[in-house]
């Protein structure tokens, strides 16, 4: 009845959620039927679009799950969409998605971004979302292939969580290779929100390409036996040095933050921060950071020259 009942609604948030440890109490039989009558909807000025997914059962949620959750119908619909957000294992884009002309924004999968970016569009935000399962006992990894390249892009944000929409902390993040990538199919970013895998210096190369980069954040993680706060094992004055590597090249860069994520580990001090127990390291996967550090510079430039200040 929602076509019916909200004939203009342009907004739209739908998560499918499937608690049950009960067959009985709700028949998976039952299941299909939703989503076929999901798939009817018609809503003929829908512009904003959330489409997830959340599963809760004493089986889970496989690979060969008999649970489809494919809404291409419904997302062929409607072609007014302008931002799109898709979290839906069983919905499987495909190559020819001319029914999404107007798309402006998009978040999801990497896989998902790959075939969005391939269409005629004028994109201007991108979310890619890398989905790791918490149970699994593989490291997350954000590798990546070239994406096809958006002109018109201006805001990017990579970033990965597990199945519970909790953001990771220790994983493999974003390499400098895979940056790379995505500087070159997104040279004029604005707007830059990364996790990054190492020390800023091994991204200022690729940085120094986004010549219209405004503002740009890095989340870092960081383990260590040392004693101490956040601020003091990893002091903002140690940016200065990597910030001058790249001003000069960024004309318009004036807002720059360091998310920092740090574990204390167990062990005697006199142990290396990269040396730590590979059980210790998957034990910190689903827990929060010890200390956490959010460093915010603003960069003044003065007869030409450039030079960072800390808030």
């Amino acid at each position: 009845m929602l076509p019916f009942s909200s004939p203009l609604l342009h907004t739209l948030k739908l998560n499918v959620q499937y608690f049950s440890h009960d067959e009985e109490a709700f028949p998976f039989s039952a299941y299909p039927d939703l989503i076929a009558a999901i798939n009817t909807i018609h809503l003929p000025v829908l512009t904003t679009l959330a489409l997830s997914e959340d599963f809760d059962t004493e089986e889970g949620r496989g690979e060969d799950s008999f649970f489809s959750s494919d809404f291409s119908a419904f997302l062929a619909r409607h072609p007014t969409l302008l931002d799109l957000t898709l979290n839906v294992s069983g919905t499987n884009l495909t190559n020819d998605i001319s029914f999404l002309p107007l798309l402006r924004s998009f978040k999801g999968s990497f896989q998902d971004s790959a075939i969005i970016c391939g269409g005629r569009r004028q994109l201007h935000k991108l979310v890619v979302t890398f989905l790791h399962p918490f149970t699994s006992f593989d490291r997350p990894s954000f590798h990546t292939f070239p994406l096809p390249s958006q002109l018109s892009l201006t805001h990017l944000h990579v970033t990965a969580v597990d199945t519970r929409g909790e953001v990771l902390k220790t994983i493999d993040e974003l390499s400098s290779g895979s940056f790379a990538h995505l500087v070159v199919s997104f040279p004029n970013v604005t707007h830059l929100d990364v996790r990054i895998n190492g020390l800023i210096t091994e991204y200022c190369r690729d940085l120094t390409l986004l010549t219209k980069l405004q503002s740009v954040r890095f989340v870092e993680y960081r383990k260590t036996r040392r004693v101490g706060t956040a601020q003091e094992l990893f002091p903002p004055t140690d940016y200065d040095e990597a910030f001058g590597t790249f001003l000069p090249f960024l004309p318009q860069l004036a807002w720059i933050e360091i998310c920092m994520l740090v574990d204390k580990l167990e062990g005697r001090e006199e142990y290396s921060d990269s040396e730590f127990n590979s059980d210790e390291e998957y034990d910190l996967m689903g827990e929060r950071p010890h200390m956490q550090a959010d460093y915010c510079f603003t960069v003044i430039r003065k007869n030409g020259g450039v030079n960072a200040q800390i808030l």
